[in-house]
């Protein structure tokens, strides 16, 4: 009696399927983010930019997370200010951007966002209002799917510094990145000359390691030859 070989026949959409949850099972927190910009540093305070990719300041244990509150902006070293900015106070700062270096390659999936505020409207005000948020894939600079074109404004609160609540973000396709930035920006205006600064307190990046390229399959016909010549072979033995 011959055995009877059954072939298992895998479609490319159960394949896509299968990656598809894999993925979003793993994605995670990206660590070891660093950053620079080009809007300095406020000089009147320990401002300290690489304290707002680290988790410093949120809450609880300022570890970095996709979730939970982060300490008002009057926490300073927690948090981020430029300098006094030479724009209208609201509009478009000429040239302004914010880089995230993610350090490696990722699928990013999004990301979290925690605005500037604490205890006065005028740190609100300060806070990132508008943006455009790109990635780089090792070659261009893209628009990221379904990023937002604006943030949240803060909260504040003139007794008790408020905590500032996370602001998640998921674009509409995963991108594969090995740095995000922030662009166009603008603070919600309504500030003094001498106040006409922007910052931010926190982000944090949701994503994974990219699967590596799909092993080549050999179309059916050529698994048949080798099929074809194995059976040969094993033949001739027999014979001889």
């Amino acid at each position: 009696m011959k055995p009877t070989i059954t072939p298992l026949v895998l479609s490319t959409a159960t394949f896509g399927l299968m990656l598809g949850v894999a993925q979003n099972a793993q994605a995670a927190l990206i660590p070891g983010i660093s950053v620079t910009t080009t809007l300095g540093v406020d000089p009147d305070a320990a401002w300290n930019i690489i304290n707002t990719v680290n988790g410093q300041g949120l809450l609880p244990g300022n570890t970095p997370s996709l979730t939970g509150n982060h300490v008002a902006s009057n926490n300073i070293p927690t948090a981020w200010r430029s300098v006094a900015l030479g724009n209208a106070p609201g509009s478009t700062i000429p040239g302004a951007s914010i880089t995230f270096n993610l350090n490696g390659t990722y699928l990013v999936s999004g990301f979290t966002f925690w605005n500037f505020g604490g205890s006065a409207a005028a740190l609100t005000r300060q806070g990132i209002r508008d943006v455009t948020v790109e990635y780089f894939d090792g070659t261009n600079w893209l628009a990221a799917p379904g990023a937002p074109p604006t943030f949240t404004q803060g909260l504040f609160n003139a007794t008790t510094p408020a905590d500032q609540i996370a602001q998640p973000y998921t674009f509409t396709t995963p991108v594969t990145a090995t740095q995000i930035r922030f662009t166009n920006l603008s603070n919600f205006g309504t500030l003094a000359d001498v106040n006409n600064k922007i910052g931010f307190n926190e982000v944090q990046f949701d994503g994974t390691v990219p699967p590596p390229p799909p092993t080549q399959i050999p179309e059916p016909s050529s698994l048949l030859a080798l099929l074809a010549v194995g059976l040969g072979g094993v033949s001739l033995r027999k014979r001889i």
